[in-house]
């Protein structure tokens, strides 16, 4: 496939997913904060929530944290793939919706073609990555992000998700620096993984701040959030956004619980 008709492929999938009808639904329910000199603070901030609210209208009263940059990972080939097609749309407006320029969405993935760079950064604006760059992010030795990121993850593996966790999760009771709740994620629910492990104490490779950050992302009192991307399934995309949900991590005053790679009996 050429570059011509890779854009022309993603230019027909974006216009399905901002037609479709959950795209709207999703925006709307990512408010974000407007204070640029504490948006962690204004993602805790909330109206009481009734209790009959469902998970998505009581996200959508509490401000959602503003990002500088979009980092997109486990995309698959856009050239190559209708599915990674649907997810870039979805990718591309998210970041619109933060008023993130193009330039500050970066991606990585070890199936991009030199076609799919072309059009990443060509022809849409974005940067893509370096294998080194990716493993500074999510690999086993990753380094905290210095500014509010999204992490655009689609369908990705627990252990990457954890990577990004623990180099976001600060080391003896300190927080990191922004903190995690100054982060999001799009990818697989959380919640979804502590249903997977429940069985599973003792597996040397359960992935504990996922499941720990589940717990964060669920206590809406205390500034987590979860979204659901399409919580009806109305898109027909193949499965696109399946078990998808846009979460923040704890609001203000939410103390991480303490996490240990190497104790097998750490609870969620």
């Amino acid at each position: 496939m050429t570059t011509e008709r890779a854009a022309a492929a993603f230019e027909r999938a974006r216009r399905e997913v901002e037609a479709a009808p959950f795209l709207p639904a999703l925006l709307r329910a990512l408010e974000p904060s407007t204070s640029d000199a504490d948006d962690a603070t204004n993602a805790a901030a909330a109206d009481a929530a009734d209790a009959t609210d469902d998970a998505n209208d009581a996200a959508r009263r509490r401000a959602f944290p503003r990002p500088d940059a979009v980092v997109v990972l486990g995309l698959g080939s856009p050239s190559a793939s209708l599915v990674s097609r649907y997810q870039l749309a979805l990718a591309l407006a998210l970041a619109e919706r933060f008023d993130v320029p193009r330039a500050s969405v970066a991606l990585y993935d070890p199936a991009f073609s030199p076609v799919d760079v072309a059009l990443l950064t060509r022809v849409l604006g974005c940067r893509a990555m370096t294998r080194e760059a990716s493993d500074a992010i999510a690999g086993d030795a990753a380094t905290p992000r210095t500014t509010p990121t999204m992490f655009f993850m689609p369908h990705c593996e627990a252990w990457l998700y954890e990577n990004v966790l623990r180099a976001h999760w600060g080391r003896a009771g300190r927080e990191a620096k922004p903190p995690l709740r100054a982060h999001s994620f799009c990818g697989n629910t959380f919640e979804t993984y502590v249903e997977r492990w429940a069985t599973r104490g003792g597996d040397p490779k359960r992935p504990r701040r996922v499941l720990a950050a589940a717990g964060l992302i669920g206590d809406v009192e205390r500034g987590g959030i979860a979204v659901e991307v399409d919580p009806t399934g109305s898109f027909d995309g193949r499965g696109a956004f399946n078990d998808t949900s846009v979460m923040v991590a704890g609001g203000a005053g939410a103390a991480l619980p303490e996490v240990s790679d190497d104790d097998d009996d750490e609870s969620p």
